[in-house]
C-alpha cells in the first residue's frame, strides 16, 4: 500500500469514528422523551373558527382551523418568518403559532353596559388582551429570557415553553404588528366592571388578514 492510500485510509477511519462518536453523543444529549426541531415553531394555525370559554375574571379565546406541520407552506413560513436554526431537543412541544396577523379586535355589548358604553357599542377601550408570542424569541436568535411565573397565572400552559413571551395590550391596541407569530389562545380580561351587574351579551369580531370570525358570549359578573 503507498503512503498515500495509507493516508487516505486514516483519513476515512478517523472520520468514520468522528461520525460515530458524535451520533452516539447526540444521543446521548437527547432527554428522555425528546424529539429534534430544526424549527422552533412546529406547526402553523390558519384560523377557521373559534372556541370561547368563560374564566373568573375574563373570556379565554381559542382558535381553531387547519395545521400546517410539514411541507413546501411550512418550510415556506420557516424561511419567512426565519426560523431556521433552532436544531435541538425539546419535550414542551408542540409549539403553534397562528398562520395569520390579527389587525383587530372589537367587542360590541348588547346591553348598556355604563354611561360611556350604552347597548351597540364597542367596549374594546375596557377590556386588556393577553397572548403568548414567539416572534421575539425567533428574531433574537432564541435567546432566552428571564421570566415572572405570575404573569402567567391565567396561561399556565406556556409557562414551561422557553420562547413564549407574555404581552399584554389593551384591546384596541392590537394590530397586524403586535400579533406576529402568536399562540392560538388569548384571554380577554374586563378592566371595569359594569354599572349593574348580571348576565351581559357580547359579540366578538376579529378582523384577519383574509377574514373576519364572529362570534358571541353571555358573561356574568
Amino acid at each position: 500500500m503507498t503512503k498515500a492510500m495509507k493516508v487516505f485510509t486514516y483519513i476515512m477511519m478517523v472520520g468514520a469514528l468522528c461520525c460515530l462518536f458524535c451520533c452516539s453523543k447526540e444521543k446521548e444529549d437527547a432527554p428522555t422523551g425528546a424529539t429534534f426541531n430544526k424549527t422552533f415553531v412546529t406547526g402553523y394555525l390558519t384560523p377557521e373558527s373559534i372556541i370561547i370559554s368563560k374564566m373568573n375574571s375574563g373570556i379565554k379565546i381559542t382558535f381553531k382551523g387547519d395545521l400546517i406541520t410539514s411541507g413546501r407552506s411550512f418550510d415556506a413560513l420557516s424561511i419567512y418568518y426565519n426560523d431556521l436554526s433552532y436544531n435541538r431537543y425539546t419535550i414542551d412541544g408542540p409549539r403553534t403559532a397562528i398562520n395569520d396577523s390579527i389587525y383587530k379586535i372589537e367587542v360590541y355589548t348588547v346591553e348598556n353596559f355604563d354611561a360611556s358604553h350604552p347597548a351597540g357599542s364597542d367596549i374594546s377601550d375596557l377590556i386588556e388582551c393577553r397572548y403568548i408570542s414567539y416572534y421575539d424569541y425567533i428574531q433574537s436568535g432564541y435567546k432566552k429570557e428571564d421570566k415572572d411565573v405570575g404573569q402567567y397565572i391565567d396561561m399556565t400552559e406556556y409557562w414551561g415553553i422557553e420562547g413564549a413571551k407574555m404581552l399584554k395590550d389593551e384591546l384596541t391596541k392590537i394590530n397586524n404588528r403586535n400579533t406576529k407569530l402568536i399562540a392560538p389562545t388569548l384571554v380577554l380580561k374586563f378592566k371595569k366592571e359594569p354599572e349593574n351587574k348580571g348576565k351581559f351579551q357580547f359579540n366578538l369580531v376579529f378582523h384577519l388578514e383574509e377574514k373576519e370570525i364572529k362570534d358571541s358570549i353571555e358573561y356574568e359578573f
